[in-house]
């Protein structure tokens, strides 16, 4: 029967939609098995799996196919995909369900047969033949003009001969501060020929050079989400507003910026906050315009939603309100939209069903009924609503990947010059921040990173971040005799070849202009320093953005502990700097360790290669699970350095290399003041 239905499912699922006919598929989907077992004795609940954290009581009261809106907490308490969900009935017998994400709708624009623009008395006219019996919700206008707000008046005619007049006095706007309005949302029909008058008795014309027709569509119900504003900032011309919402894991559609102030317009920008290590970053998700404004003669239009269409993964929302030189909007409120996410099963009877999610290593199921879950969507919505997420009392976390094993090969690590013990906290998958004397000792590749327990090693993943980490300088402000217009700044890193890939500083002048280079003195094969440029960047101060500090990318890390920034000032005061910083991206090691145990991470090697683990194949479910956060203990020298890799690199010759050759050079002398005497006797 699995066969057959996978075979003909499409058009069984087809017939969902004629009442007759559900009864029938429900009847055979219980035929095909995919209920996973029948529901136990009445009055007997199995205990819920312990490998799933959070549970929700979900009472069916009449047995049928069943359509319901996820609960933002259910989606917020599962992992991003909702690979951890599952549907279990009150003996305990898995069940089969099918998820249904709603999607914005495909917003395409067509281009106009023609487009014909005419100046009248105190009016701009513009004539279209839109050339399409679509139906048409809105129509989006263009223009070079910078600074205008004007109405618009929009008829429609079905042949060009007999016009209705679709709407009146609706808003067009550009703004010096970017924030602008050109789209007119139209009554949805279709029209064979548009009129669009602009008014101008206030103000000149605009030149409006062309225009694209927005076919209606279809668009799905979106569920409210409560937002709140847990914090205010007035800062430079600009409202920040911090919101909290009440899950995670939600695609949210739209943002409403709400305020009872009567006539405004502003420009805003909204972004999802994540904090990684202590580092707090922010992306943007989408800007718009809203606004509340009257054009003289005609009522208040406004539009206080910008559109978003974005998944936050995490509670945290920010909205920027762009205020440039008007006062900040008064109380402000935040509201938002997002777009369900529906589960469809079927119940064999009435009962007690349960929701669980909170398993942090699962694979997302495959059922049979997945593959019929976009022909269901006739099933209305059901009013059915889950119980409270509440925490399974019986929950013991599952074993952690049980198919990666936790050792690799045996190695020998005689040629392994320094080595840190690690240290676990607790078992499972963990993460190893490499700190900067590991960064400066390593190869630049990492290659000879070696893992230990014991004399095998420990398989593990590098994960290359983007997350910045400080490392302390010290920094002081030198003159050059021979450049006095020159600014310069030593800056002294405790190690040498570290992996800095930013320089930070803010400056203390208010208005400038400058070139800056960053650079140090490496030494050559025989020990002559030459200059090696790490990196440049241009930057301008204005009083209006002092706040914007320099920020310096490094085109390549550098070989030696001491950096050189300096910088031309012309005739101009010399540059001020101060709060210099520098960075580097935090390189870390994800591995398995279901034991605390002894570890050690070995390391400077110049010439073995990069290691082969099996443990690749797994990458995405490692680094999907919870981790525990491992460390890193003191540093343990093995062995010194051998002649090579001393020697064998460029910068490398120090004292002893010097030392060695002054000692050839004075054996040599001696030999040859011994064989001088012997030539004079001979002769």
């Amino acid at each position: 029967m699995k066969t057959w239905l996978r075979q003909h499912g499409s058009r069984v699922a087809g017939a969902v939609a004629r009442p007759g006919l559900r009864w029938a598929l429900s009847v055979a989907l219980v035929a095909a098995g995919l209920g996973y077992g029948s529901v136990g004795p009445a009055g007997w609940a199995a205990e819920l799996p312990a490998a799933w954290r959070f549970s929700q009581l979900l009472a069916v009261e009449e047995p049928g196919l069943i359509r319901l809106s996820l609960p933002v907490e259910t989606l917020g308490a599962a992992r991003a995909g909702l690979e951890d969900l599952r549907l279990f009935d009150d003996a305990g017998n898995e069940l089969p369900y099918a998820l249904e994400r709603s999607q914005p709708p495909v917003r395409a624009f067509l281009l106009p047969r023609s487009f014909q623009v005419t100046l009248a008395t105190n009016a701009t006219v513009i004539t279209i033949e839109t050339g399409t019996g679509q139906l048409l919700d809105g129509l989006r206008l263009s223009t070079p003009a910078r600074q205008f707000i004007k109405a618009v008046q929009v008829e429609g005619s079905v042949a060009g001969t007999v016009w209705q007049t679709l709407a009146r006095g609706l808003p067009i706007f550009q703004q010096g501060d970017g924030a602008r309005q050109l789209y007119l949302a139209l009554p949805r029909g279709s029209w064979g020929w548009l009129r669009l008058t602009v008014e101008d008795q206030r103000s000149e014309a605009i030149p409006i050079t062309g225009t694209e027709l927005h076919p209606a569509a279809v668009e799905e119900p979106l569920d409210p989400v409560a937002i709140a504003v847990a914090e205010r900032v007035e800062v430079a011309g600009q409202t920040r507003l911090v919101a909290r919402l009440p899950a995670a894991h939600l695609r949210l559609a739209t943002v409403e910026v709400w305020t009872a102030e009567p006539l405004f317009t502003r420009e805003i920008t909204v972004l999802s906050r994540r904090v990684e290590d202590g580092v707090t970053t922010e992306k943007p998700l989408a800007q718009g315009t809203v606004y509340r404004l009257a054009v003289e003669g005609h009522a208040v239009s406004s539009n206080a939603t910008v559109r978003l269409e974005s998944f936050v993964e995490t509670r945290d929302l920010v909205v920027l309100v762009h205020n440039q030189d008007s006062p900040p909007l008064p109380n402000l409120e935040l509201r938002a939209t997002h777009r369900p996410v529906y589960l469809l099963f079927r119940a064999a009877q009435p009962g007690s069903y349960h929701l669980m999610v909170g398993h942090a290593q699962c694979a997302a199921p495959e059922y049979d009924l997945a593959a019929l879950g976009a022909s269901l969507k006739a099933v209305p919505v059901s009013p059915l609503q889950p119980g409270p997420l509440t925490e399974n009392p019986g929950y013991r976390p599952a074993p952690v990947l049980p198919a990666v094993a936790e050792l690799a090969a045996p190695l020998d690590t005689a040629a392994w010059r320094f080595r840190k013990p690690v240290w676990i906290q607790r078992p499972g998958v963990q993460r190893l921040d490499l700190d900067v004397e590991v960064l400066a000792r390593a190869q630049r590749s990492l290659a000879d990173l070696r893992l230990m327990r014991g004399t095998n090693q420990a398989p593990y993943l590098l994960d290359r971040t983007s997350v910045l980490r400080r490392v302390p300088v010290r920094v002081r402000a030198e003159a050059d005799p021979n450049r006095p217009s020159v600014s310069r700044w030593r800056l002294e890193l405790a190690a040498g070849r570290l992996p800095i890939a930013r320089l930070t500083a803010r400056a203390g002048t208010a208005l400038f202009e400058r070139a800056l280079t960053l650079w140090e003195e490496v030494p050559d094969d025989r020990g002559v320093k030459f200059r090696r440029t790490l990196g440049v960047a241009s930057w301008v101060g204005t009083p209006d953005r002092s706040a914007e500090p320099l920020s310096l990318v490094l085109g390549v890390p550098p070989e030696t502990d001491t950096l050189i920034l300096e910088t031309e000032n012309g005739d101009n005061p010399a540059l001020i700097l101060s709060d210099f910083e520098l960075s580097y991206p935090v390189t870390r090691l994800i591995f398995k360790c279901e034991a605390v145990t002894e570890l050690h991470l070995y390391y400077g090697h110049a010439e073995v290669g990069s290691p082969r683990y099996d443990l690749g194949l797994m990458a995405s479910r490692l680094l999907a699970a919870e981790k525990a956060v491992a460390s890193l203990g003191n540093e343990q020298r093995l062995k010194r350095a051998s002649w090579r890799e001393q020697f064998g690199e460029p910068g490398r010759a120090g004292p002893v290399f010097w030392s060695v050759l002054v000692l050839v050079f004075v054996t040599l002398l001696l030999v040859l003041v011994r064989l001088f005497p012997r030539a004079s006797q001979r002769s």
